[in-house]
């Protein structure tokens, strides 16, 4: 079984006129609720092997504020596709190149794409129950998503898994 933990990278400034989006940096409430969340995954065991994460500034400052409660040496890659994706099945497909000794991945995204990617993921195992309803509902800025995939090769990671958890900082 593999493992995926999704996270939505923390509240940032709003859009500033002739300044790109990619370099929309967390606010003082989008750092605090990455630590809350830090907490969860270090609390929870949800620990990944490898990080995958946006190249964009708050996805950066996402992962900075995360590594308080992750272990220092996890390989990470900033990619450019991540933030670019126009698709949950566009993510997936990313995870499809992944080498297999990862077990467990923590990806770093964006909405809509990250949101999509979730329901995607976990439609078929985990529709009905009062986890996937509040999935459904939203995937507001530092939320966290953990699947366990019902696969051992990240090549069929597009079969999905079971939703084990779904928290927001602010619930």
């Amino acid at each position: 079984m593999l493992k995926l933990t999704l996270m939505r990278h923390g509240n940032a400034e709003l859009p500033k006129a002739g300044s790109p989006d990619k370099d929309r940096r967390l606010t003082h409430q989008g750092k605090g609720d990455v630590s809350v969340g830090g907490a969860f995954i270090r609390d929870n065991d949800l620990i990944p092997d490898f990080i995958l994460c946006s190249d964009a500034t708050r996805t950066r400052e996402t992962l900075s504020n995360l590594k308080p409660s992750l272990r220092q040496d996890i390989p990470t890659n900033y990619s450019k596709i991540i933030y670019s994706c126009s698709t949950g099945q566009s993510l997936i497909h990313l995870l499809e190149d992944l080498f297999e000794n990862h077990k467990h991945v923590l990806l770093i995204g964006h909405n809509p794409t990250l949101h999509e990617m979730a329901l995607m993921l976990t439609f078929g195992r985990s529709e009905g129950t009062l986890l996937y309803n509040e999935l459904r509902h939203d995937f507001a800025t530092s939320s966290i998503c953990h699947i366990e995939l019902q696969t051992t090769s990240w090549q069929q990671a597009h079969s999905g898994g079971d939703l084990v958890h779904f928290v927001t900082p602010r619930r």
